[in-house]
């Protein structure tokens, strides 16, 4: 799969929202993706499949630039022809990406890094300098915020508090909460008294509270306090901590990634001061190098710092309550060993690679289609179970599958239900308990599978690319049976029979393994329930006037012999050539089929 992030902030800048899209694109690509990056110019280093546009300064941030669309961009989008579009910020390219998606049709997915509300009051107030523009500007945000990301058809939110938030700002889209993860681990150092901040240094990161609570921590221990990262805040921060008469305070500007995972592996401390997290990516950081942390219990921060178990609250703007909680750790062993543990703990839960698994399934769900396989079944204890595996072991993962339990008296739920959801249906026959199936189902696809066929590991997937064929209504696989050499004779010459006669456009397709559109199995109202055979044929012959029916040569299922071995090779081939032209000219086909039904 092809995706093209959209992203106002690269390399060189460095903070969360470029660390997560690293991270992710890492992932991606161990995952067999291949990921494009269009962002601003700068004096990053040039990478493969990074397009970089023309960009100026944005003088309120100045490590931050803003990007400018150039003509040609959509012809390059259009080469790439990726499969989704991921836009990863809500300003001009962020913008330019979902126009361009909306434009081409493709699947646009964003994701909620940033607290709009508070940097856009931040940049109001540079400009005017008056708190007065502070209501205007949030209440414009929100409308933005409501506006812009209800334009994809999947939104990202870091945390759970993220995704109240986005529904508070009027967003209806499908939201799903995926944290970025993390690919750190921790070194083996002994802990030292060092508190640390990591991120980005602006007023909306509240740093002037840690320093002036640091000045309560440094009167009462011999701890230091290290800044890390840089922002238009430095200079006023270093002023401040002079000011203070910090004595052990260090503004080290931005460090590598291996040496954050040193110093987070030696610090008693981590502290954020920040409310506008959407979800803290340095606070996970230092919690997966087994760090205690102190931050505010707000926003994103809350879906995995837990007070107590890996780190400790403090009150919003208390820099008295800060300190405390920092001078806590500092004093008490047992306490810092305690939340050092959990801390780690935590760590193994947000892993990078995982994270990046439930986001490539977000993106699958926009591309592939869902694929419900209904699997009727009575006393079917002897087979179902390596039906089931067949499916579950498929390489096309976007699946569903239900069983329809059809008045079974032995072991065949108990089975079923390790591997599908299980819907008991107690009237009797193969088409009831097939229709009762597909109103369970949510599939675009319904893949309609007899209890003791096994599938080709690519069978789903045949099937699939066969749809993409849109004037394609229906799909059969193609049967083959174990056993004596007549009866796989038999099996191959009736799945013979059923690829000639769909390139005849006259289908005959057996129901042991047959998929159709939902719409179109909807529109044919389904199964024929008054019938007890001939029900699949019934049906293919109704739905070629629909559109084509096709057999998949390379859709392969292996069913049990039983169908021929409970009733005798000759008379099954009898039966069979008897049901059909009863069926065909009387439409009163043969008696129940007793062997498996």
């Amino acid at each position: 799969m092809k995706i093209a992030f959209f992203t106002d902030t690269y390399d060189p800048q460095v903070n969360g929202v470029v660390t997560s899209i690293k991270i992710f694109r890492k992932e991606l690509e161990k995952l067999g993706h291949k990921v494009y990056i269009i962002c601003p110019d700068g004096r990053g280093k040039k990478e493969k499949n990074v397009i970089r546009l023309p960009s100026f300064k944005f003088k309120p941030y100045p490590e931050y630039r803003g990007g400018v669309p150039v003509p040609g961009l959509l012809a390059k989008i259009k080469k790439i022809n990726p499969d989704v579009i991921h836009v990863q910020s809500p300003a001009s390219i962020g913008f330019t990406g979902m126009l361009i998606a909306k434009s081409l049709g493709i699947p646009l997915v964003m994701t909620y890094h940033t607290l709009l509300e508070e940097y856009f009051k931040y940049f109001l107030l540079s400009l005017r300098g008056k708190k007065k523009i502070e209501k205007f500007s949030e209440k414009l945000m929100k409308k933005y915020t409501g506006f812009f990301y209800n334009r994809a058809n999947v939104v990202i939110a870091p945390s759970t508090e993220v995704e109240t938030l986005l529904r508070s700002c009027g967003v209806t889209s499908r939201i799903e909460v995926i944290p970025t993860g993390i690919d750190f681990s921790p070194k083996k150092l002994k802990r030292k008294p060092l508190v640390v901040y990591a991120g980005r240094l602006g007023k909306e990161k509240n740093v002037d509270l840690i320093l002036k609570a640091f000045s309560i921590v440094e009167r009462e221990t011999q701890a230091e306090l290290m800044v890390i990262g840089e922002g238009p805040e430095r200079k006023n921060l270093e002023n401040l901590a002079e000011s203070l008469g910090l004595k052990n305070v260090t503004f080290t500007g931005y460090l590598e990634r291996n040496a954050l995972r040193e110093i987070f592996s030696a610090a008693s401390v981590f502290v954020c001061a920040s409310t506008t997290e959407t979800q803290g990516l340095s606070v996970l950081e230092a919690l997966s190098c087994g760090c205690p942390v102190v931050v505010p219990g707000a926003l994103g921060l809350k879906d995995f710092v837990t007070h107590g178990t890996n780190g400790l609250f403090f009150k919003p703007g208390s820099r008295t309550d800060l300190a405390r909680k920092i001078i806590s750790l500092l004093t008490d062993s047992a306490l810092r060993r305690k939340l050092s543990k959990g801390a780690a703990q935590t760590g193994k839960s947000f892993r990078a690679s995982k994270c990046a698994k439930r986001l490539e399934a977000v993106y699958l769900s926009l591309v592939e289609p869902l694929v419900s396989v209904v699997i009727p079944a009575f006393n079917e204890e002897k087979y179902i179970e390596k039906t089931l595996r067949s499916v579950v072991g498929q390489n096309y993962t976007r699946t569903e599958i239900i069983v329809v339990d059809n008045g079974s008296t032995d072991r065949t739920s108990e089975i079923a239900k390790k591997y599908a959801r299980v819907v008991r249906e107690r009237k009797r026959g193969i088409s009831i308990a097939r229709n009762t199936g597909f109103r369970h189902s949510r599939g675009d696809i319904v893949l309609f599978l007899d209890a003791d066929t096994r599938l080709e590991r690519n069978f789903i997937s045949s099937v699939v690319e066969r749809f993409k064929n849109k004037d394609v209504i229906g799909v059969c696989g193609y049967i083959e049976t174990t056993g004596k050499r007549t009866n796989r004779i038999l099996y191959l010459l009736c799945s013979e029979l059923a690829w000639i006669s769909s390139k005849l456009g006259f289908p005959l397709f057996y129901g042991m393994c047959m998929a159709w559109r939902r719409e179109v199995f909807s529109e044919l109202g389904g199964f024929d329930e008054s019938l007890k055979t001939a029900e699949d044929i019934d049906l293919t012959m109704k739905a070629r006037k629909l559109g084509k029916c096709v057999l998949a040569r390379e859709a392969k299922a292996l069913t049990s012999p039983r169908r021929v071995e409970g009733m005798g090779f000759y008379p099954a081939v009898k039966f069979h050539i008897k049901n059909f032209f009863k069926h065909l000219i009387y439409k009163k086909p043969e008696r129940f089929y007793e062997v498996i039904r």
